[in-house]
C-alpha cells in the first residue's frame, strides 16, 4: 500500500486526549475502524463505538483502515483522522527525483562560500565570552586547524597518436584529440518519447548530422541511425522487439533514447528492457539537449558512448612508471545498497566491478542479490564477495592473459562501527578466491575503505592551490 510505504516509521500526535500524546507508526491495519472490534468490560465493542463512549467523539470516517502504532504487540490501532503528523521530522524514504534535484541545489556551495558560511557561525557563538566554557577551563580556537598539505602534480593523459594533454586545475583541453581507442556505431537505433510536435524529425536529423562529425573529429566512425522510430514509454518492449529482428542476428551497437520533459519513469524502463534484458548499450538524453545540437555537449556525451561500446577515452601517460602499476595490477571497487527504511523486505543489492586492462580504463561488472530472510537488520557484508572476485579474476586472465599480482580493492558503504568487521571477512573472501583458482596464487591486496559521510571539510589557504571553483 503507498500510503502505508509514506507513513511508516514517522510520529503521529493524537488530538482526541486532552494530553497530545506521540506514537510511531507502524502499518495501517487491513481492516477498517467500524470492522475492527475488541471486548471491553464483556462487551464487543468497534472502535468507532469506543470512541464515541470514552470520549465522546463520532468518527466522521469509520470507512478508513486505523493506524497501528509502536508497540506493535500492543495492538493499538487509532483512527487516521484523530492524528496529525509531527512536524519537522527527518525524511526516511528514498527521495524522489525532484526532491533529489533540490536538495542538492540547496546543499551545493563552493568551498570558499562553505568557509565564510562556518566562519560566520563559529563567531555568531562568541565562544570566548561563554560562561560555562570558562567555568570548565575550556577554550575554543577561532580559526580552523592547519594542516600541511602537498600538491602533487597532475598527471598528462595520453590520447591516440601517442597525443598527451597536461591536466590544470581539475580540467583539460582535449580538442584536436582522438581517442586513444575509439569504437565504430555502425548498427544503431534513434527512439525518442516526446511527441513529434515536441521532437521534429529535421531537428533529430540535424543532431545526427552533428553527432556523426563529432564522432569523426575524436576517431570514432559512426553511421546514419539504421532505426528511427517515435514511441510512448508503454511500447519499449515491443520496440525492443523490432529493433532486434530489423538487425537480422547482428550485434547492435547503441541505441540513443530522446527523453520527454519531467519524466522519471521512463529512464529505468530503458535501461531495464534494453540493457538488463537484452545487454544492448542505451545512452539516454534530456530533449532540451537536442536543439540547437551543441559540438560540445555531444562530445560530452560520446566520451560516455565510446567507453559503453568497449573504447578507451584517454589513459594516464606515464601510468606505467607508477610503481604499483609496474606489475599486473587490478582495480576493484565494490559497494552494498540497502532498502530505503519503510521499504519492507526488499534485498540488498551489492555490486562489485573490476579493471579489465593494464590501464585500469575498461571495467567489468558482478552483481549479486542479498536477501534479508526477514532479518530487519541488512548485513553489512557482501555475502558473495568470493566467488564474485573469482569470477572477476578470470575475466581479467581472459582480457589481459595474465594473472594479477596485485589487487587495489575500494569499499564503500561502511559505516565507522563496522570496519573490522567486514574489513576481516571480505579480505579473507578476497585471499580465499586467489586461492581457489590455483594452489599458492596469493597476490597482495590493498583493502581501502571510503566515506561520504563525514563532517570534514578541507580549503585550500592558497587559491591557486585549488581548482576552478577552489576544491583541494
Amino acid at each position: 500500500m503507498i500510503l502505508e510505504k509514506h507513513l511508516k516509521y514517522l510520529r503521529v500526535s493524537v488530538k482526541h486526549q486532552a494530553q497530545k500524546r506521540q506514537y510511531r507508526v507502524e502499518k495501517l491495519t487491513s481492516k477498517t475502524a467500524s470492522q475492527i472490534s475488541f471486548d471491553v468490560e464483556g462487551r464487543k465493542m468497534s472502535i468507532g463505538q469506543y470512541f464515541k463512549q470514552q470520549y465522546n467523539y463520532t468518527l466522521k470516517y469509520p470507512h478508513l483502515p486505523c493506524i497501528w502504532v509502536s508497540p506493535k504487540e500492543k495492538n493499538t490501532f487509532i483512527p487516521m483522522e484523530v492524528c496529525d503528523i509531527v512536524a519537522g521530522q527527518r525524511c526516511m524514504r528514498k527521495l524522489t527525483d525532484n526532491e533529489t534535484r533540490n536538495m542538492i541545489r540547496a546543499t551545493a556551495k563552493k568551498p570558499p562560500i562553505r568557509k565564510q558560511g562556518t566562519d560566520e557561525q563559529v563567531r555568531k557563538m562568541q565562544y570566548p565570552a561563554d560562561p560555562y566554557l570558562k567555568q570548565f577551563g575550556f577554550e575554543v580556537d577561532q580559526s580552523m586547524v592547519q594542516i600541511k598539505g602537498k600538491v602533487i602534480q597532475p598527471p598528462k593523459l595520453g590520447y591516440s597518436n601517442n597525443q598527451t594533454v597536461q591536466a590544470q586545475g581539475g580540467v583539460w583541453d582535449n580538442r584536436g584529440k582522438q581517442f586513444f581507442r575509439a569504437t565504430s556505431i555502425k548498427n544503431w537505433a534513434m527512439l525518442m518519447f516526446p511527441p513529434q510536435n515536441q521532437c521534429q524529425s529535421n531537428d533529430v536529423k540535424a543532431f545526427c548530422d552533428v553527432m556523426i562529425k563529432v564522432g569523426r573529429d575524436n576517431g570514432m566512425q559512426i553511421a546514419q541511425p539504421c532505426y528511427v522510430k517515435y514511441l510512448r514509454e508503454n511500447e519499449i518492449q515491443s520496440v525492443c522487439e523490432e529493433i532486434k529482428a530489423k538487425a537480422g542476428g547482428n550485434p547492435i551497437d547503441l541505441v540513443y533514447c530522446i527523453l520527454p520533459r519531467n519524466s522519471s519513469s521512463c529512464y529505468p524502463r530503458i535501461k531495464h528492457v534494453f540493457e538488463n534484458q537484452n545487454a544492448i548499450s542505451t545512452q539516454c538524453m534530456e530533449l532540451r539537449n537536442l536543439k540547437p545540437p551543441k559540438p560540445q555537449t555531444i562530445g560530452n556525451i560520446l566520451q560516455k558512448v565510446n567507453t559503453k561500446i568497449g573504447g578507451v577515452n584517454n589513459i594516464a601517460a606515464d601510468m606505467m612508471q607508477i610503481p604499483i602499476f609496474s606489475k599486473p595490477c587490478i582495480v576493484m571497487g565494490a559497494d552494498n545498497a540497502h532498502p530505503a527504511q519503510g521499504e519492507g523486505s526488499r534485498p540488498s543489492v551489492s555490486a562489485l566491478v573490476g579493471s579489465m586492462d593494464k590501464f585500469a580504463c575498461r571495467y567489468a561488472t558482478q552483481i549479486g542479490i542479498q536477501k534479508t530472510d526477514g532479518k530487519k537488520v541488512h548485513s553489512p557484508v557482501i555475502e558473495s564477495l568470493q566467488a564474485m572476485v573469482k569470477n572477476m579474476l578470470i575475466k581479467f586472465y581472459q582480457s589481459v592473459r595474465t594473472k594479477p599480482q596485485r589487487i587495489i580493492f575500494y569499499r564503500d558503504g561502511i559505516s565507522e562501527g563496522q570496519f573490522y568487521q567486514v574489513m576481516m571477512y571480505e579480505v579473507d573472501a578476497i585471499k580465499k578466491a586467489c586461492a581457489s583458482l590455483e594452489a599458492g596464487y596469493s597476490p597482495s591486496v590493498t583493502y581501502v575503505v571510503c566515506q561520504k559521510r563525514h563532517h570534514t571539510r578541507l580549503f585550500v589557504q592558497n587559491p591557486r592551490d585549488g581548482d576552478r571553483s577552489g576544491n583541494v
